[in-house]
């Protein structure tokens, strides 16, 4: 990679942009949006290594395309951390001949029924599903699968409108919250349609980032789950990672199953991410996308000396080779801490977390003042902190978190 080469990293927010830059200096061009880069509490890049441009294909791709004119600059890749964004990425790739999952991959892996059907017709385990365009698809699923079950829009990542239906009742509610939820972004109710319906599928659910080549996948982060247990469904409060979650003879089964899961949607060369469950049946897949995985996974890597995923996407899209070898891993938990209520943010300190012998990092995401929502008005603001902890040896680690929880000092005055 030449030094007027530069990894193009699409759509990122800042926190990300201030992370590469630290864990690859001079390696990345950040194309940003605007208003992202106003409101951050980050320092931003020097002015050569960010594009500020609205985040659409015409736009975007006039705008680097001068910024690398005027700079002198050429790309060696391109790579994208979100998933609002990867559509974006794909379609910037095919212009400026990068290599780059398509941009038909990028919206199987968005579109959740089509990710879904593709693997179906691969014979790839999945839960069943249907795709509702209105309330009588909805009952004709309903009537010939047992509640609970799971809806929520076709588009979209992780747990965004994802609502638990334990009965027909629950059915008008979710649309109902679902429509509300565009109608406050300004946009049409009718865009919350069609919406997918699932099976729940019951067991213990994963999420594993994996780099595919071809027929071949490797496994780099394998972590197990932790649900929010009150309040909203479909809340992943805490990633657990640890040696030993799976057999090596299990590993291998689920590298086979992440390889044909990519191949069904068109994914060729990536670092993915992927959700799975566990159940009596064998791993069900639940959602996957080609990017690295989010939330507090990065820092959970960095605490516990796992691979630097990020790192390893901006080499991978570079074209460096790949040397990493997995170590043994001691357990480590990240956890996420969410906002009680509505409000303005008054407080945000660790309080007595740094002082437990277990906790090893407090990262604050929100600041003094910051306006707070909860879902599904909000599906950010309210997550206020990462913990990254060791948990004590047989405790459950469930409670460990709501003890946690518990010390970090927060005030949000109501509305």
């Amino acid at each position: 990679m030449s030094d007027n080469a530069r990894v193009l990293v699409v759509g990122t927010t800042p926190d990300y942009v201030d992370r590469i830059r630290r864990i690859r200096p001079g390696k990345g061009l950040f194309l940003t949006d605007p208003q992202l880069r106003k409101n951050a509490a980050e320092p931003p890049p020097m002015a050569d290594e960010e594009v500020l441009c609205p985040l659409n294909p015409e736009e975007a791709r006039k705008a680097v395309e001068k910024h690398l004119k005027a700079r002198r600059m050429e790309l060696a890749g391109i790579v994208c951390f979100d998933c609002e964004s990867l559509i974006l990425a794909a379609e910037l790739a095919e212009e400026l001949d990068l290599d780059f999952p398509s941009s038909q991959a990028a919206a199987n892996c968005r579109n959740k029924f089509r990710a879904k059907t593709l693997w179906a017709a691969a014979g790839l385990p999945t839960p069943g599903f249907c795709l509702a365009e209105g309330p009588a698809q909805a009952e004709a699923f309903m009537a010939g699968h047992n509640p609970p079950w799971v809806v929520k829009p076709v588009d979209g990542s992780g747990s965004s409108l994802v609502f638990k239906m334990d009965s027909r009742e629950d059915w008008t509610k979710a649309v109902a919250a679902a429509e509300s939820f565009f109608v406050r972004q300004s946009k049409d109710p009718q865009e919350a349609w069609p919406m997918l319906i699932e099976e729940i599928a019951l067991g213990r659910e994963y999420s594993a980032d994996f780099l595919v080549v071809g027929c071949q996948a490797r496994i780099l982060r394998l972590t197990a789950k932790h649900r929010l247990t009150s309040g909203h469904f479909g809340i992943t409060q805490a990633y657990e990672l640890r040696d030993g979650l799976f057999s090596p003879k299990e590993t291998a089964a689920l590298e086979g199953l992440f390889a044909e899961a990519a191949r069904a949607v068109g994914v060729k060369a990536c670092i993915c991410m992927v959700d799975f469950i566990l159940n009596e049946n064998g791993p069900w897949l639940l959602e996957m996308a080609p990017r690295p995985g989010g939330d507090c996974l990065p820092l959970l890597l960095r605490n516990a000396g796992g691979p630097d995923t990020m790192a390893l996407a901006m080499d991978f899209a570079a074209k460096v080779p790949i040397h990493w070898k997995q170590k043994p891993l001691k357990p480590h938990v990240g956890m996420r801490i969410f906002a009680p209520h509505d409000g303005v943010l008054e407080r945000l300190e660790p309080g007595g977390l740094l002082k437990d012998k277990r906790v090893l990092c407090f990262e604050p995401l929100r600041r003094i003042g910051d306006s707070i929502k909860l879902p599904p008005r909000d599906y950010d603001s309210w997550i206020l902190a990462n913990v990254i902890y060791r948990p004590d040896a047989g405790r459950d680690v469930a409670l460990q978190n709501r003890d946690l929880t518990g010390l970090a000092d927060i005030r949000i005055k109501r509305p």
